[in-house]
């Protein structure tokens, strides 16, 4: 099993992960004790430490991979050949992803109107000559006036792209044409620290001890609950990340600015976090991974244990 990214965020308890156990138990046997039949795929060391201590998945279940995609993030493409498959000037003008996570709901809400904001966002690309592609979760995680919004504003400026999650599921492309990642704190920075460009980090809250609504996407659709700590969905604190971080949104422009500036201003930082918690992004997570399926495969059928 691949969890979804490494990320910041995650249950600090097991009993938050109990739903997930219930449906492991069901599918493949107990994950909570040794089982032939199930692996859970980690990023490093600390993450098997978290998985085990936290999460609640027996060690003998675990297997420490890394990212593969970061085999291939290490190594730029070539941009004249990815030129093709977009209409932004990707060869001439600087490109910034905006891929932020959707549990915080709007991402600039703790400083002011997303709308008002993120026009500002865009103005300021313009004015740096920077393309923009606006990378999102699934649109139906949103609500239709923010769809519908943030639809008009990219629609109304030449240099920015909108991508959902649900309609462009693939964002391997625009991390390699990326020459600045922008988040607040969505998985995705720590696959595009391989690539050793800047990331610049928009502090995801108010501050670190203030309530703020946390949404969840459930059978019933879109939930949302007042977390009175936001260290309580931190797995990690925020001040540990690969780039820049932004605690204004006056913050947010200046970092872009420091990082199209300065290309190589995150290769440290990047290199520091994938260290001490991916694996160092060192080109071998494939063939990590590519071991653990054979191993898995190779388990003859009749020692499964029947799942409950």
């Amino acid at each position: 099993m691949l969890w979804h990214g490494f990320g910041w965020k995650g249950p600090n308890d097991e009993e938050e992960f109990a739903w997930l156990h219930r449906s492991i138990a069901r599918a493949f046997g107990d994950a909570k004790r040794p089982n032939p039949r199930f692996r859970w795929a980690v990023f490093g060391p600390w993450d098997e430490k978290h998985r085990t201590e936290v999460s609640g998945f027996h060690p003998d279940n675990i297997v420490s991979i890394g990212a593969v995609s970061h085999d291939v993030l290490r190594e730029p493409w070539d941009r004249q050949e990815l030129q093709p498959f977009y209409d932004l000037d990707i060869l001439n003008r600087p490109t910034v992803l905006f891929a932020p996570t959707w549990h915080y709901g709007e991402v600039f809400a703790h400083w002011g109107s997303d709308e008002t904001l993120m026009r500002r966002l865009v103005q300021h690309c313009a004015s740096r000559g920077a393309n923009l592609i606006f990378r999102l979760h699934d649109s139906f995680r949103y609500e239709r006036d923010y769809v519908r919004a943030i639809r008009s504003l990219a629609a109304e400026s030449p240099h920015v792209r909108l991508r959902f999650k649900n309609t462009h599921p693939d964002n391997l492309m625009d991390m390699q044409v990326a020459d600045v990642l922008l988040t607040n704190y969505s998985s995705i920075a720590n696959l595009f620290y391989a690539t050793r460009r800047p990331t610049v980090h928009i502090y995801p809250v108010g501050s670190g001890d203030e309530a703020f609504m946390w949404r969840k996407f459930t059978a019933f659709g879109v939930t949302k609950t007042k977390v009175k700590d936001p260290r309580f969905v931190w797995k990690l604190d925020p001040e540990e990340h690969g780039g820049l971080m932004a605690r204004s949104f006056d913050e947010t422009l200046a970092a872009l600015d420091t990082a199209l500036d300065n290309p190589d201003c995150c290769q440290e930082a990047a290199d520091d976090f994938l260290a001490r918690y991916m694996h160092g992004a060192d080109g071998r997570a494939g063939a990590r991974a590519l071991a653990s399926l054979r191993e898995l495969s190779a388990t003859p059928l009749g020692s499964f244990p029947k799942p409950l």
